[in-house]
């Protein structure tokens, strides 16, 4: 089992608290999905909170079934900007067992009183630029100038605080940490005396230490730049690092450097270690005492175990799909450090290496693949890594632990709670039948025909014909998007790379965030399987990352885009419009999994939204729509007035045209975008010019035969706020026939469903008792 490399939390876990003024708030279930049973694994979950319920988060408390309390602790992320406030998001810290293919509930209470926080061993400082965490079993340093990674690692399986010589696995280096080499540079974070350290989350259960800097090589020159995060918990010997790497180097969208290593690396004080590497089948197990041993994934479908040129061990990836490669243990006597790496094959090529000189390498893009890679100004790519601290006593388990590290726990509340109780991700109706009366059929169809098409698409990851050529959607860059288009006879062009020849999907028209808001209304955790990992893409790949000009930092790229970066033609981009722009997936990301790689991310589209004014008054109606979404999102999650400000200005450019029916530039199929982005502004400003001048519009829109999907919303809204039964039925007429010009059935390319199907579940809530609901809440009719 898992539990047994982990100390058992005591504090106040296993004690009955019955207290007559707590308050349910929700019950949040928890499935393990990997077959690997788990043991006081570490969680992290953003938790939805109704409006106006919770005003101080020292007061929530989580118990078990049973009502024993969890220790937890909660951190307050966003508020409601409204007139009955509170807040409106939380992100809790917790750990929690369960069976193989188990399930376990655990429920979230208002205490009405502060709580006294748990009494846990976890501390972290940051003194001289350097940070010192202990979790218990678990002692370790990070440095921000010359960032070398664990800057010493100190591990201790009594729990009695022994940090000494004889406990010591990671000694203090001048190696070590993020590599990076580029155009023939090698670089090292341990070459930048600039580097920087923060404790950038805190508290008795979770701490969070983000080391930033540059590559320097030894000239002092960069190659790229890196933020690294160290996620430490309260008496367990794991550590949870992310990796990201982000090219701020460049003057224009074309220029470019051409990797050929990124890596973290450890170096252990274990020399000649012995090894054990996960593969598709039984862990291959030896030693790195002559030459370098590595798992590598050399392509989507083939692995390998090398020791230094002897193959050991062929294996597969997308052909079997296992959850059990890429990790690698190495250890002496009862000194054990072992890493795995989250979607190891999903985004080859990958590697774990052992040294002989005990060094622990994580090949991020490895040299040992022979390969390059083109990085573009403005592009990055993060990275998920589980370290395990033991002392050997358990090899035989590491398999398990590591099969679960690619599934982590999650804690889900029920559809109705997501939907009409916390308005999570804003006004969404659940499927219940209970909701829509006669029309429960008619959504019926709708989901029915939504799970044909994410079914669809998760089927075509591992491989769709596209003029003529197959492609899988795995890879460094491809992991997290689709492919889209082979342009044939234009292969190798412009930069006489093959990769050259394929354009992808980009996730167009934030369909991430339309699988969220699926799994939002049903609860199937299919739609998922496209959220988290697509969210990360759109923040990391899609979104540029800097530009000279600060407005454009956050700035979107085309979409489709050929080779991730550029237009049909080959020209890499960054955009000064907001027309191939998606936002609320990266926002929601960081809200729904606590993930602030994708905050980093959401900060920059706010950036963008608030400052890049070229668009303001010249845009296609999806443009127009996109910028207001952003906008929007930008001021859900700061409350700054500057965002609140924009929206107001904004809208106001496209209510002339909304009125008409009609938009002057951009097809039919990105109007109901437009007027999605003009209920967004209404959401916010309450003004009722936005209501008539929509109601205008869809007075000369329902004369017109042309449907698709994303005027459900701007019909559903009319007809909630002006009775108008022609907006009704002209919203399920576009529902029933999603698909640009009035086609039905299942829509199997992400680019269309997203464009379809983004703001359906908003109209659905409009349609939907819940509204009327609402609405009598509210003192209407």
């Amino acid at each position: 089992m898992i539990g047994r490399f982990i100390i058992a939390v005591v504090s106040l876990a296993g004690v009955v608290i019955v207290n007559a003024a707590d308050k349910e708030i929700t019950k949040l279930n928890i499935e393990e999905e990997a077959g690997a049973a788990r043991h006081n694994e570490p969680i992290t979950m953003g938790i939805p909170l109704p409006e106006g319920v919770i005003k101080d988060v020292n007061t929530l408390v989580l118990k078990d079934a049973a009502g024993k309390v969890i220790p937890c602790q909660f951190f307050e992320v966003s508020k409601w900007h409204t007139d009955k406030g509170g807040i409106k998001w939380v992100h809790a810290n917790f750990q929690a067992s369960v069976a193989a293919k188990g399930k376990e509930d655990v429920i979230l209470f208002d205490s009405g009183a502060v709580v006294t926080p748990a009494a846990t061993p976890l501390k972290a400082t940051v003194e001289g630029n350097v940070a010192t965490v202990v979790t218990g079993p678990v002692k370790f340093s990070v440095r921000g100038a010359n960032f070398n990674g664990f800057n010493g690692v100190w591990f201790d399986p009594s729990g009695k605080g022994v940090f000494g010589d004889s406990t010591l696995i990671v000694p203090a280096s001048g190696v070590g940490g993020s590599l990076a080499s580029a155009d023939g540079k090698n670089a090292f974070s341990a070459k930048d005396a600039d580097g920087k350290v923060e404790l950038e989350r805190s508290g008795p259960m979770a701490v969070v230490i983000k080391a930033t800097g540059s590559h320097k090589d030894e000239s002092g020159a960069k190659v790229f730049d890196y933020t690294v995060r160290f996620h430490a918990y309260a008496n367990s010997p794991v550590v949870r690092v992310t990796h990201t790497f982000v090219n701020r180097q460049g003057k224009g969208a074309a220029d470019r450097l051409l990797m050929t290593d990124l890596a973290f690396e450890v170096p252990t004080s274990m020399a000649k270690p012995a090894v054990e590497i996960g593969t598709d089948a039984k862990s291959w197990t030896g030693s790195a005492d002559k030459d370098p041993v590595y798992g590598i994934q050399k392509s989507d479908d083939e692995f390998a175990v090398m020791a230094g040129s002897d193959e050991k061990v062929k294996g597969k990836g997308k052909s079997v799909k296992p959850l059990t490669v890429g990790w690698i243990d190495v250890g002496t006597g009862k000194k054990h450090v072992a890493c795995g790496v989250r979607w190891f094959w999903q985004m080859w090529p990958k590697a774990v290496v052992a040294k002989p000189d005990g060094t622990l390498r994580i090949g991020l893009y490895p040299a040992e693949h022979k390969s390059d890679f083109e990085v573009f100004m403005g592009q990055s790519r993060t990275h998920d890594l589980t370290f395990l601290f033991h002392d050997g006593s358990k090899q035989a388990e590491l398999n398990e632990f590591f099969t679960g590290s690619q599934r982590p726990l999650r804690a889900f509340a029920s559809p109705k709670y997501y939907c009409r109780d916390s308005k999570a991700f804003g006004p969404i109706a659940d499927s219940d039948q209970a909701l829509f009366g006669g029309d429960w059929p008619k959504v019926q169809e709708h989901d029915k025909v939504m799970l044909q098409s994410i079914q669809g698409i998760l089927k075509n990851l591992d491989g769709e014909q596209r003029n003529g050529r197959v492609m899988s959607s795995y890879g460094f860059y491809p992991w997290g998007d689709s492919y889209h288009y082979s342009w044939g006879s234009k292969d190798k062009s412009p930069n006489d790379r093959p990769e050259w020849t394929y354009s992808w999907e980009g996730n167009y028209y934030d369909f991430p965030n339309a699988c969220l808001l699926q799994f939002a209304r049903t609860g199937e955790k299919k739609f998922l399987e496209r959220f988290e990992m697509n969210a990360r893409h759109v923040g990391d790949v899609y979104t540029c990352q800097w530009h000279p000009e600060e407005r454009l930092r956050g700035a979107c790229r085309y979409c489709p885009p050929r080779n991730h970066v550029a237009t049909d033609d080959g020209a890499p981009y960054v955009s000064v419009e907001f027309n191939h722009a998606k936002s609320q997936c990266v926002f929601n990301n960081y809200y729904l999994y606590g993930d602030l790689r994708s905050l980093d991310n959401a900060m920059l589209l706010a950036n963008n939204a608030l400052k890049n004014h070229e668009a303001d008054k010249k845009w296609a109606a999806r443009g127009f729509g996109h910028l207001l979404t952003q906008i929007m999102c930008a001021y859900d999650l700061t409350g700054e007035a500057q965002y609140l400000d924009r929206i107001k200005q904004e809208f106001k450019y496209g209510i002339d045209q909304a009125k008409s029916g009609k938009y002057s530039k951009g097809d039919k199929f990105m109007w109901g975008i437009a007027d999605e982005g003009l209920v967004y502004a209404y959401w916010l400003t309450k003004d009722q010019v936005i209501v008539d001048a929509l109601k205008s519009g869809y007075q000369e829109r329902t004369k017109d035969s042309y449907l698709c999907g994303n005027m459900a919303l701007g019909a559903a809204f009319v007809n909630a706020m002006t009775d108008d039964a022609a907006c009704k039925e002209f919203a399920w007429k576009n529902i029933a026939k999603p698909c640009q010009g009035g086609k039905a059935g299942p829509i199997m390319r992400p680019k269309d469903y997203g464009m379809a199907w983004r703001n359906v579940p908003f109209a659905l809530y409009y349609l939907s008792d819940a509204y009327g609901q609402d609405k009598k809440a509210a003192g209407g009719q």
